[in-house]
């Protein structure tokens, strides 16, 4: 093995992923109505957008898809102010957050670290649909820094989006690794796990926030709680 790639939400970040996007699109609406938009086109035209940003197929970056399809449903011909914006808000009611829906996981550090020790390449591997300034404060929430990992997947670095196959591949080519030298490291089956499909190796996390999709037979392949993810990386 020669790289480790970790999912954030739901491995290394304790949280429900469905009732924390839930709020957050709520909490941005109401942003975004103090700016003079109606609250309910506004939630229903970014949910557009973000879904058609959860499409991304390698033509494009992320962002660049996330912000066409913004401005084509607001009308817009420029996003600039937007997306001040939601830059105000990631520093602001997006750190609100934290204590109402984010467990602390205190081993998260430890396993980015053990891969360290190891002298294997580390990807912060979450699904990337924010920008930097957004991922990188919940990436803090459990202790973690960018510089920890030798790449972060951002909405601004990345041309497709989990569950996406390519989005393991493009990672593979940036590090000259094959996929078999890859472990991934999450707890959703789809779109963490269909990493399998490509060749790459799996190891499923097990726990209150996993998200079993049926794809996959989950006995036949590595999974456990956090602590015995630590013993399978120990043991790489």
């Amino acid at each position: 093995m020669k790289a480790v790639f970790f999912d954030l939400d739901g491995t290394l970040l304790f949280v429900e992923i469905n009732s924390y996007m839930e709020e957050y699109v709520r909490k941005v609406t109401k942003k975004f109505a103090t700016k003079g938009y109606n609250p309910q086109e506004f939630a229903k035209k970014f949910w557009d957008a973000s879904m058609d940003l959860l499409q991304c197929d390698g033509s494009r970056l992320c962002s660049e898809a996330f912000w066409e399809s913004y401005c084509k449903f607001f009308g817009k011909d420029d996003y600039s102010y937007d997306e001040s914006v939601f830059e105000d808000f990631y520093e602001n009611e997006w750190k609100e957050m934290r204590e109402q829906f984010i467990k602390f996981n205190p081993d998260a550090v430890r396993a980015v670290e053990i891969c360290r020790e190891k002298g294997l390449k580390v990807v912060l591997a979450t699904n990337p649909v924010f920008p930097p300034i957004a991922t990188d404060e919940r990436m803090s929430w459990t202790g973690l820094k960018p510089e920890m990992f030798d790449h972060v997947t951002y909405y601004d670095n990345s041309h497709y989006t989990k569950a996406n196959t390519g989005y393991y591949l493009e990672l593979c080519e940036m590090f000259d690794l094959k996929p078999s030298e890859v472990l991934m490291v999450g707890n959703d089956t789809r779109d963490d796990m269909n990493c399998l499909e490509v060749g790459l190796n799996g190891f499923l996390v097990t726990n209150e926030y996993t998200y079993d999709r049926g794809n996959v037979d989950i006995d036949k392949l590595p999974h456990g709680d956090f602590k015995a993810l630590l013993t399978y990386l120990e043991n790489l």
